[in-house]
C-alpha cells in the first residue's frame, strides 16, 4: 500500500471522484493557488494497483490544508479514509508544520474529530462552515511522544482492519 501524487488529468478519468474533480478545477484557476503562496496536489491510496481514495493536500511552511478526502465506493467502510488522513497527519509532524486544518459538512465532524480535531464554528459567506483543526504547538513537548504515539496506533490500526476487510472479501468471493 503506498500514498502516490496523481494528476487532475487521471482523477477525471477515473470519473469516481467528483469532489477532487471540483477542487482541482477551483484550484487550477484560483489566483489564491497560481501565486505560490499554497503549494497543492492530490494524493492516491494504491493497494495491489487499485486505487482506494483521493485526498487535497494545500502546504506552506506553516499550515497543511487535507481535503477533500475522497474513497473509491468499493472500499468505504474499510478504513481507506482513515489510513490517509493518519498519513497526512504523519507527514505533517515530520515536516515541523504548526498542524492539519480542513472543512467539512455537519455530518462529518464527529469523524474528523476521533482523529483530535477541534471545530471551529465560522459564517462562510452566511452559511455555517466547519473549520477543523488540529494544532501541533498546543501539544505540550512532554506531551508530544503520547500524541505521535497515538497517531501510530490509530494507523496501525487502521492499517490492520483494512488487511482484514479485504481478506474477508477474497474470502467470500
Amino acid at each position: 500500500m503506498q500514498l502516490v501524487k496523481i494528476s487532475a488529468k487521471r482523477i477525471k478519468q477515473l470519473g469516481m471522484f467528483p469532489l477532487a474533480e471540483q477542487a482541482m478545477a477551483i484550484r487550477s484557476t484560483d489566483p489564491f493557488y497560481q501565486d505560490g503562496r499554497m503549494r497543492t496536489f492530490f494524493q492516491a491510496l494504491v493497494y495491489d494497483g487499485v486505487i482506494l481514495g483521493v485526498l487535497g493536500w494545500e502546504y506552506n511552511s506553516e499550515k497543511l490544508f487535507v481535503g477533500p478526502l475522497e474513497v473509491n465506493p468499493k472500499y468505504r467502510g474499510m478504513g481507506v479514509g482513515s489510513i490517509m488522513l493518519y498519513q497526512s497527519i504523519l507527514a505533517s509532524l515530520s515536516n515541523g508544520t504548526k498542524g492539519v486544518f480542513l472543512y467539512c459538512t455537519n455530518e462529518f465532524v464527529e469523524y474528523y474529530r476521533r482523529f483530535g480535531f477541534k471545530r471551529i464554528l465560522l459564517d462562510w459567506e452566511g452559511e455555517e462552515c466547519n473549520e477543523m483543526i488540529l494544532p501541533f504547538y498546543w501539544i505540550k513537548s512532554c506531551e508530544r511522544s503520547q500524541f505521535i504515539g497515538e497517531i501510530y496506533r490509530g494507523y496501525r490500526t487502521s492499517l490492520m482492519g483494512f488487511y482484514k476487510g479485504v481478506r474477508n472479501a477474497h474470502q467470500t468471493a
